[in-house]
């Protein structure tokens, strides 16, 4: 290799090591974090759901959509998130066949518990305080969502959760100071900074913004296989809250 031939390696080597730390290194154009472990989601009733569907299809087409990683995901408040599969696979101390039937019974001992503590006729409600956007480094991506209100029930039922269910990620002490309740409505690109944070900022005050600050009812919990894409997320069991 000649001189000029080994320098110019050199330089385009110290260049992209360079701009790969800067904060103006090329960002990634596909959304294409990879997930993992099992959570435990609280879904809206259909009707609350659809509207929020609406606004999350609008945002994903807005920044390109499936052939950018955009794919479509049920609206959820995520409770628990990304615990280890290998903890739903015993169960008393014996290894079980089918860790999809214990994930059911999961749900149905928490919200048991979770009746105990509120009553056979309180219903639950999901309060949109306001709808924000910011940069989520570690999934490599920006992230429109709405922030929820923490409630005494949202709260109670986070108990009840993290009595039955094993560990997770985010609370690993059992502590619940680190339960901030939210809706994701987009993982984008982050490439999408500018246009994102645009548009996030105009349904927050074009006319349809106060439709996503609603009240909506708790419907559902349920147990998701979230490893993977987006696209890979498989709902595993689910049940009604009362």
């Amino acid at each position: 290799m000649s001189v000029i031939g080994s320098l110019a390696k050199k330089a385009k080597f110290i260049a992209s090591f360079v701009f790969g730390m800067l904060p103006f290194a090329p960002k990634s154009d596909v959304f294409d974090y990879e997930f993992s472990g099992i959570s435990v989601w609280l879904e809206p009733d259909e009707r609350d759901a659809a509207v929020v569907s609406k606004t999350m299809g609008h945002l994903a087409d807005v920044c390109g959509g499936p052939i950018k990683g955009l794919h479509p995901f049920a609206s959820h408040c995520t409770m628990l998130y990304n615990m280890p599969l290998s903890q739903f696979l015993e169960k008393d101390g014996e290894c079980i066949d089918d860790w999809k039937k214990n994930a059911q019974t999961m749900l149905e001992k928490s919200v048991e518990d979770y009746k105990t503590k509120v009553g056979d006729d309180f219903v639950l409600t999901l309060v949109p305080m306001t709808l924000n956007v910011f940069r989520y480094p570690p999934f490599r991506c920006i992230i429109t969502y709405l922030h929820l209100e923490t409630t005494l029930g949202l709260t109670t039922l986070h108990q009840s959760l993290m009595k039955v269910f094993p560990r997770d990620e985010r609370h690993e002490n059992g502590g619940t100071s680190s339960f901030m309740p939210h809706m994701s409505l987009v993982y984008a690109p982050e490439s999408c900074d500018p246009l994102l944070f645009e548009e996030t900022t105009q349904l927050r005050t074009g006319e349809n913004g106060p439709l996503l600050l609603k009240p909506m009812r708790a419907k559902y919990l349920s147990v998701w296989s979230t490893k993977g894409t987006t696209s890979d997320w498989e709902r595993i069991a689910k049940v009604e809250l009362p």
